[in-house]
């Protein structure tokens, strides 16, 4: 399955994912601007899973989804949840790009795996040309994760990790954790994704174990999501009473192993105690929005002002 982000993808939950990154972006380079020490340094704006950076409305009414978009989008079961998905907004890098005040990033680097998605993003970029801007077409993992070992002494960055479901690979975190220059936003599919891949019968895939603990980076997910229990059956021709294993979902546990294993690499004042639930037109959550800053000594600060935007309080 591709990794690319839908184009078509879209809904007031995008709204306020976007709508928070933008701001967090006025906020940090504005401080980049004013701070004159800050001013030194090379400021870099990394995503990931760039897809062709515009999403557009098609109207979806009466129409049996395409295969791909049935792999895409497997949540989607209703013409209104499609429909929802589908309204028109601006995607990140046009927003990004747009952003001019006070002044706007050095280097611009858009990944995506597909060609022709990389294709509208050079289109895109030609309406730019004063920008200093890089089209990849490559795995985001694999580039970030060189990427990251390749910055040099006065590079900063914000990267944005916005992929369909479970393609970033714990090592790429670690990897942007340990540059110690990078702020991150990292959207984690929860109803779309994580919940999906934990069925209540412990009964999970051999492919989707191996997905899940390349995105968490151990297999420690099985025993803290999964709680054991024992249920009472009662026999239809005895008279006892029988005891059968069960397994349940824990979901309290999701957001906050997320946070733990986050604050493992990350500074851990580095890490929003609460990320921003994004939920659907239903009100069920369907993605965690998380924010997590590398540099030691900025991240306090980062974190407070990514959870003023998001409106999650920090200590």
């Amino acid at each position: 399955m591709s990794t690319r982000r839908h184009e078509r993808w879209g809904g007031s939950w995008t709204e306020q994912k976007l709508e928070a990154l933008e701001k967090y972006i006025r906020a940090y380079l504005r401080i980049m601007h004013i701070n004159e020490r800050a001013r030194r340094f090379t400021k870099i704006y990394l995503d990931g899973f760039a897809g062709s950076g515009k999403r557009y409305t098609r109207k979806v009414k009466d129409k049996k989804p395409t295969q791909q978009e049935q792999e895409l989008i497997p949540e989607v079961s209703t013409e209104v949840e499609r429909e929802e998905l589908r309204e028109y907004m601006e995607g990140s890098v046009l927003r990004v790009l747009k952003v001019e005040e006070p002044a706007p990033f050095d280097r611009y680097i858009f990944i995506d795996t597909d060609p022709n998605e990389t294709q509208k993003l050079q289109q895109i970029s030609a309406q730019f040309l004063s920008r200093n801007i890089e089209v990849v077409t490559q795995d985001a993992n694999t580039y970030i994760q060189n990427w990251c070992r390749q910055m040099e002494a006065f590079d900063r960055a914000v990267v944005f990790l916005d992929p369909f479901g479970l393609q970033v690979e714990w090592e790429t975190i670690r990897a942007i954790a340990e540059t110690g220059k990078i702020d991150c936003w990292l959207l984690i599919p929860l109803g779309v994704g994580l919940l999906r891949m934990l069925p209540h019968n412990n009964m999970i895939s051999e492919q989707n174990q191996q997905i899940l603990t390349r995105f968490f980076g151990t297999e420690q997910w099985q025993e803290r999501f999964y709680q054991r229990s024992e249920a009472l059956v009662l026999p239809f021709e005895e008279d006892v009473f029988r005891q059968d294993e069960y397994y349940r979902v824990d979901k309290s546990q999701i957001a906050q192993f997320i946070i733990e294993r986050l604050r493992l690499v990350f500074p851990s004042e580095g890490v929003i105690k609460e990320p921003l639930v994004l939920r659907n037109s239903k009100n069920n959550p369907i993605y965690l929005f998380a924010f997590a800053a590398a540099n030691p000594k900025g991240a306090p600060t980062a974190v407070k002002i990514a959870g003023d935007i998001i409106g999650r309080s920090q200590p």
